[in-house]
């Protein structure tokens, strides 16, 4: 027998969701036995709308189905569900079939307008459109972490050239431009010719170690 009880109201399932971003926010972790919070690669997507963790199919309609949500999915059934409220669910190509229940996974849902249908007594309904988005992002915090990370080896790494008179310092500045110019490159179609161009102003990209001949590649180009 299936269990039912309401879902969480909206004030409740902010209150939820922002205690979920807040604990995966911050991971615990030591270094040299000193405690450090370091941020979680991957915060809760802040454009989910509902906390539910799972859906119980009603009706596939054409572009999606008529479901009713559930808090999540235990052994095929439905926990903690509210069988009076429909929602559409976008969803197209997924095999689903009726009275069928589906974890969300690592998606959430989001709302997107109404959806109106007419049921089987023939009276016209009108419901919550939804659409299923990616449950979580990347953590700015912990983007801006290895940001800084990578900026610290970077320097290190050319604090040693220097030291080391592999490079002067004009070579290693020609080298970061040539660097950002190639990275731009990486969005276009002739991705090795431009490469090719920025391999010519700099020794140091043409130093770089790669599996492709770039000298008979740069040829042809």
């Amino acid at each position: 027998m299936r269990k039912h009880k309401a879902v969480l109201t909206i004030g409740e399932q902010k209150m939820r969701n922002s205690i979920i971003a807040l604990s995966l926010r911050m991971t615990l972790f030591t270094i040299g036995g000193c405690a450090l919070f370091e941020p979680s690669p991957t915060v809760k997507n802040p454009e989910c709308e509902s906390s539910a963790g799972a859906i119980h199919i009603q009706q596939i309609l054409d572009g999606g189905v008529l479901a009713t949500l559930c808090s999540y999915m235990d052994k095929g059934y439905c926990m903690n569900g509210d069988p009076r409220t429909y929602y559409f669910i976008e969803a197209t190509g997924q095999g689903f079939v009726d009275d069928m229940v589906v974890s969300l996974g690592d998606k959430c849902l989001v709302g997107n307008g109404t959806y109106s249908y007419t049921n089987a007594l023939g009276a016209k309904k009108t419901v919550r459109k939804l659409k299923m988005i990616e449950g979580y992002t990347v953590n700015p915090a912990y983007a801006k972490m290895i940001d800084e990370k990578v900026k610290k080896i970077q320097q290190e790494q050319r604090a040693k050239e220097l030291a080391e008179g592999e490079y002067t310092e004009a070579e290693l500045n020609e080298f970061d431009t040539a660097w950002d110019n190639l990275k731009k490159c990486e969005r276009t179609t002739s991705h090795e010719k431009c490469f090719c161009e920025a391999r010519a102003k700099s020794r140091k990209i043409r130093n770089f170690q790669s599996d492709k001949d770039w000298n008979k590649i740069c040829k042809q180009n």
